[in-house]
């Protein structure tokens, strides 16, 4: 499963030679410069606050299907991640 990185690097953390599993869940994490993980809802509460949670999930939304697309994955595959309300807000 991919790690994202603040700068746009996809990191995996899992071995990849293992086969991928039915259903994948993706998960954002923001990683500070001195390489510790910042607890999702300490970024995700400043994201809101600052109106940018939409940007960050279309940003996830766009690596990830990215990197989906890169992968032999079975055709019954399925992959999944959370979004925040905002973004699906109708306008």
């Amino acid at each position: 499963m991919p790690e994202f990185s603040r700068s746009g690097t996809i990191y995996v953390i899992e071995d990849t030679s293992a086969p991928i599993p039915i259903h994948v869940e993706i998960l954002l994490r923001l990683v500070d410069l001195d390489g510790a993980v910042i607890p999702p809802m300490a970024f995700i509460l400043a994201a809101e606050r600052y109106g940018v949670m939409s940007d960050i999930d279309r940003w996830l939304i766009h690596h990830a299907l990215s990197y989906i697309a890169q992968l032999a994955t079975p055709e019954d595959a399925s992959f999944s991640t959370n979004l925040s309300g905002s973004s699906l807000k109708i306008v």
